[in-house]
């Protein structure tokens, strides 16, 4: 490569992060944020997709490799546990190879039970997102996870000493993604937001 193709190279490479800091910023996102791409390998591969495929107006896109475990994924979003539950053994990851998947953020307005809340999104071809599915969005997607809002994945279940079954969640607080637990039988309002994956349809 010449010289003045390196400067071409140099320049373009400036340019491309300095819009890519602009948009982080301009959704909430601060200098750390931008870190993070050095920090996991799972975010520079979801940046490529986002790049090469895009993402369609009402869903986001990712590539799922379950052969990532569950603390890599943990450490790779830099997620504070508020669960010591939360481990491989109680959540395993039960996919394998690599899947492209499509997610959904499901909402239902008014006060609904889980039964009532699991046939809407069947009814709308969503399925329940899983452990790693909700880590991978909040690497990938962590803009689009509201402040001290949960975004719950059904997908995944656990009994606890009580024998009440829970589920994970993430929040975002102070500029951090939080991975805790909640029950899966709790009633559920309007402002509550659900991980969903769409299937997909007969004529895909």
């Amino acid at each position: 490569m010449s010289q003045k193709d390196q400067s071409a190279s140099i320049n373009n490479a400036q340019a491309f992060f300095k819009k890519i800091s602009a948009a982080v910023k301009k959704i909430g996102g601060q200098e750390n944020d931008l870190l993070r791409v050095f920090k996991n390998d799972v975010l520079p591969a979801q940046i490529a997709e986002l790049i090469v495929r895009g993402k369609t107006p009402d869903g986001f896109k990712a590539v799922i490799d379950y052969s990532v475990s569950l603390n890599k994924l943990i450490a790779d979003g830099n997620f504070h546990l508020m669960d010591e539950n939360i481990t491989a053994a109680n959540f395993p990851i039960l996919g394998s190879g690599q899947t492209k998947i499509e997610f959904e953020i499901f909402q239902l307005k008014g006060r609904n039970n889980i039964e009532k809340i699991l046939i809407e999104m069947k009814r709308r071809n969503l399925r329940p997102a899983r452990i790693e599915e909700l880590l991978y969005f909040g690497i990938s997607y962590f803009g689009a996870i509201e402040y001290r809002t949960g975004l719950i994945a059904y997908g995944a279940t656990w009994p606890d000493a009580e024998n009440r079954i829970r589920v994970p969640f993430i929040d975002k607080r102070r500029k951090q993604l939080f991975l805790g637990l909640c029950y899966y039988d709790d009633p559920r309002f309007g402002y509550d937001r659900f991980l969903t994956v769409r299937q997909p349809s007969l004529a895909d």
